[in-house]
């Protein structure tokens, strides 16, 4: 596994040259696969999206990786996604089954392929992710890319008009071709980037801060990293979305409560604040103010949520599926809480598979054989997005997460070689300043 001078042959000797651009190509295609959630094309079938074709580059690489090195090395990449493999596949047998055994509302089979398209590049992004280097490769390239988002959505912002906006109506998808792509109403413009839905924007801006801020607390103090995660803060508050705020209070308090960058904390909350009290405060009459202190939202989301409630308290085991949770006004499936609806949907025996897919980085990261900067990535990837599920149901269709997840699940997996046993005690990390050689040299904690 391990060639000469201490480093992995799946990081050098052991590739062939077009992998070796494509390993510093991969990075950014993936992080610009993130990104773009708006701009789909349909296809004979389904649609095109930069995330899906993300997901083609991917399975060629992968591919091409494992038939690239030896044996034993390709079964450790292969062997590495079983139990992610496993966890995905478990949440698509109780949508199929969901599909299979019940009534189902028109477009559920397009949710649920999108969803497994999702699931599938999940995978692929860890199996892309074998290697320190690759992870901090992906890393940055995620955290860079959010400055072009956000020029695109800062654009459209002020001047109200989304680049290639024309393109989307003319040759997008029938359903985002009819959307508002400037989220506008009640005197309020909110920013919603690429991604029409000012709250998806949002929990995207959350991702940007949680990797910001373990590249930070792992030595990489280049200014584009340090300055991602002020911007994304208050672009966050420009978004006006309260799910994302939930998400940056859980960041906080993960970096806080771990004794780990409590000036960072403190400096972006007091911008948090200084944007709250500008916007809101300081203009009685302001519409943001009244937005995020609106009781009409409030109501609307209890209301959803006590469908899914309901449809729990009727069928606790199996759930009384997805027909029993659409609401009438919009014909959407859904409690508004990602919880609730999969309890009220499926039931305990299917929640169960989405509640593991989940949570299961967070207990196995708990193992004494993870270190403990690891470990805190893994939170920063997983509680943010699992608080905002609360409040938000958008496990099945919004695609960067399951980015966010890969890096959560491929971290845990990433130092360990096909035996079980630690590449970290044989392998130089090439990781940066705060990852010198793991046997020799425990990681810097920043504080």
């Amino acid at each position: 596994m391990v060639g000469d001078g201490g480093v992995t042959l799946l990081e050098s000797e052991g590739l062939q040259r077009p992998f070796r651009a494509a390993a510093w190509a991969l990075p950014v295609i993936i992080a610009a696969g993130s990104i773009g959630y708006i701009y789909r094309f349909p296809l004979l079938v389904g649609n095109a999206s930069p995330f899906r074709v993300t997901g083609v580059l991917l399975t060629l690489a992968f591919v091409f990786r494992v038939l690239s090195v030896s044996r034993a090395d390709a079964a450790w990449l292969i062997g590495r996604l079983l139990v992610p493999a496993m966890l995905s596949a478990a949440v698509t047998v109780v949508a199929i089954g969901e599909y299979a055994y019940r009534s189902v509302p028109e477009g559920y089979v397009t949710d649920v392929s999108a969803q497994t398209v999702n699931l599938i590049v999940f995978l692929l992004v860890i199996g892309y992710v074998a290697s320190r280097a690759a992870l901090i490769r992906v890393l940055k390239a995620y955290v860079a890319m959010s400055f072009v988002e956000a020029a695109i959505a800062v654009y459209a912002f002020t001047t109200g008009d989304l680049l290639f906006a024309a393109t989307i109506q003319e040759r997008g998808t029938v359903y985002y071709s009819d959307l508002n792509l400037i989220n506008e109403g009640d005197g309020l413009r909110r920013l919603n980037g690429t991604f029409f839905d000012p709250n998806f924007y949002g929990i995207y801006l959350v991702t940007v801060v949680a990797l910001a801020s373990w590249l930070l607390l792992n030595g990489y103090r280049s200014l584009y990293i340090k300055a991602a995660i002020p911007l994304s803060v208050l672009l966050v508050f420009v978004s006006v979305s309260r799910t994302a705020m939930v998400g940056l209070f859980v960041i906080a308090a993960v970096l806080f409560l771990e004794g780990r960058a409590r000036k960072l904390v403190l400096v972006t909350g007091i911008l948090g604040l200084l944007v709250f009290s500008y916007y809101g405060f300081l203009f009685s009459e302001s519409p943001l103010l009244e937005r995020l202190l609106s009781g009409q939202s409030a109501a609307e989301r209890l209301h959803l949520m006590s469908r899914g409630l309901t449809g729990f308290a009727n069928s606790p085991i199996l759930g009384s599926g997805t027909n029993a949770l659409i609401d009438p006004e919009t014909g959407i499936s859904t409690a508004h809480s990602m919880y609730l609806s999969v309890l009220g949907k499926f039931g305990l025996l299917g929640a169960a598979a989405y509640f593991l897919f989940v949570l299961w980085p967070l207990g196995a990261a708990r193992s004494p054989r993870t270190h403990s900067l690891d470990q805190t990535l893994v939170r920063l990837c997983i509680l943010p997005i699992a608080a905002m599920y609360l409040t938000y149901d958008f496990f099945q269709f919004l695609e960067f997460q399951f980015v966010v997840y890969g890096i959560a699940y491929a971290v845990l997996s990433v130092d360990k070689s096909g035996d079980g046993s630690k590449i970290a005690s044989r392998t130089v990390y090439i990781a940066g300043p705060a990852l010198r050689s793991a046997a020799e040299q425990p990681f810097k904690t920043l504080t």
